[in-house]
């Protein structure tokens, strides 16, 4: 079972007890969880509407939830977090760690069904999710940060190089520049783009082709005129420096989340 269900009706599809509104699901820790057939609703947190499964917001009754600051661990279902049948709903700074008794988990920890107006921004996901997030086509107005985006974008990048090398594809990119190079502008002699096409061909995603986002957290409220930033974890970035260029740089920690969310408080 869900350690933390919201739904107007456990199994049936009357509605008769009435949805939710103003809800904050706020700061709890949810250790082995799960255990419902690892069915969705079965998620440690499951948000469900017994309606139809829409985008449609006339028939999205849950409204205007919090979800933020929980921490799931070894879970025993597919997700952590399931939501639907809902709408204006802000999923922030939650910890989505691994499934029970997978080390390398590559299983979505979110997945979004029939919603609409959804914020997912500044969570945790195991390194290996793939996606992080499942969104259905019943699903509209789901959004994160810019953080969320890149790394969205960093996959895709990824995901396009990954088939061009395994395909030999790569290496047929010259020819196509010559037959489409006079609807593109670039600074590029065709030698040059050769050149890295072979060049590409020599790089491994994951070893000698790697990735980053820059560690923070989504602060919301600030002293600043009550407004939203990304605020970086300045030991993170510390760190990664020196993992990437073996260089030591020097971070003013007033820069630092932890800081902005003491000032904050």
């Amino acid at each position: 079972m869900a350690a933390i269900l919201v739904r107007p009706e456990i199994d049936d599809g009357w509605n008769e007890c009435g949805y939710v509104q103003e809800l904050e699901i706020t700061d709890n820790l949810l250790e082995n969880n799960g255990f419902f057939k690892n069915q969705p609703k079965g998620s440690p947190i499951a948000i469900a509407g017994d309606g139809q499964v829409t985008s449609d917001p006339a028939y999205l009754m849950h409204q205007d939830i919090l979800i933020e600051g929980n921490v799931v661990r070894e879970r025993c279902t597919d997700y952590a977090l399931y939501i639907n049948g809902a709408q204006r709903v802000k999923v922030l700074n939650n910890d989505f760690g691994t499934r029970k008794g997978e080390a390398a988990d590559t299983a979505s920890s979110v997945r979004v069904d029939g919603v609409y107006d959804v914020e997912l921004s500044g969570n945790t996901y195991p390194s290996g999710a793939q996606p992080r997030i499942t969104i259905t086509a019943q699903s509209r107005k789901v959004y994160g940060t810019d953080v969320d985006r890149a790394d969205r974008q960093q996959r895709m990048l990824f995901a396009i190089f990954t088939q061009l090398r395994e395909g030999s594809r790569l290496t047929s990119i010259p020819k196509l520049y010559l037959s489409v190079k006079d609807y593109i502008y670039t600074d590029l002699t065709a030698e040059q783009i050769a050149a890295l096409a072979v060049f590409g061909m020599d790089l491994v995603p994951g070893e000698s082709l790697v990735r980053h986002t820059l560690k923070g957290k989504y602060i919301s409220g600030t002293a600043y005129n009550g407004a939203s930033f990304y605020v970086l974890d300045t030991r993170a970035l510390k760190s990664l420096m020196k993992d990437i260029f073996g260089v030591d740089i020097k971070v003013d920690y007033r820069y630092d989340y932890r800081y902005i969310q003491d000032k904050k408080s």
